[in-house]
């Protein structure tokens, strides 16, 4: 006969307890996904097991274990190194950004003066090409009236004129061509800012519920 007071027999009993306790959370697990049978079973980076059909996401890089509604593995699945390596370095990645957000800004107003802040230089440039550009047309409708002047005497058009003509016409080509790269430049910073301002937003809201869970 054991001596439930021995050392031994106490670990024993505890073993039984936790195994016990595993097989219930993964029959419970197995009813509550439709009785699949297989369970996905994972450790989050407090140490915590988890199990369920599928492993969330932030999870995605982890070793996980994939067991029967016995609590017998049927497979391991092993995180590659460089997968996992890249799943850490992306956390940490948006780790550093978040702390960068919270740090730069205090409100979503003052992510909205930094935004039409960035946009003030692309706005003064595209103002110094248009007028650019309008001096360009006026330069090229005097040249124009040259040619056609040349045309109407039927003379043969001078290689400089010509020249000026297309010099003109390629000015305008790129003067426009810069314009374009300006205003996609302003559409890439309005989205830049707007994504930053909804992980601001995010992060204060999740701020706001962890103080009042407290």
């Amino acid at each position: 006969m054991y001596n439930l007071r021995s050392p031994v027999a106490t670990s024993a009993l505890l073993f039984l307890a936790a195994l016990c306790v595993c097989q219930q959370a993964i029959a419970a697990e197995s009813n509550k996904q439709g009785g699949s049978g297989k369970i996905v079973k994972w450790v989050d980076e407090k140490g915590i097991t988890h199990y369920g059909d599928s492993i969330p996401a932030q999870y995605s890089g982890r070793d996980n274990t994939v067991i029967n509604s016995r609590g017998i593995v049927i497979q391991r699945n092993v995180a590659a190194p460089a997968q996992a390596t890249a799943v850490a370095e992306k956390n940490q990645e948006l780790a550093r950004r978040d702390r960068a957000l919270l740090a730069s800004y205090t409100t979503q107003e003052e992510i909205d003066l930094a935004r039409d802040r960035n946009l003030q230089m692309d706005e003064i440039t595209i103002t110094g090409l248009k007028q650019r550009r309008e001096g360009t047309v006026v330069r090229l409708g005097n040249i124009q009236k040259r040619v056609d002047g040349f045309n109407n005497r039927k003379k043969p058009l001078p290689d400089e004129v010509n020249k000026e003509l297309l010099d003109a016409k390629t000015e305008i080509s790129n003067i426009d061509e810069q314009i374009k790269q300006r205003l996609a430049s302003m559409d890439a910073t309005r989205a830049r800012f707007d994504i930053d301002k909804q992980r601001f937003i995010s992060l204060k809201e999740k701020a706001a519920g962890t103080k009042t869970e407290d």
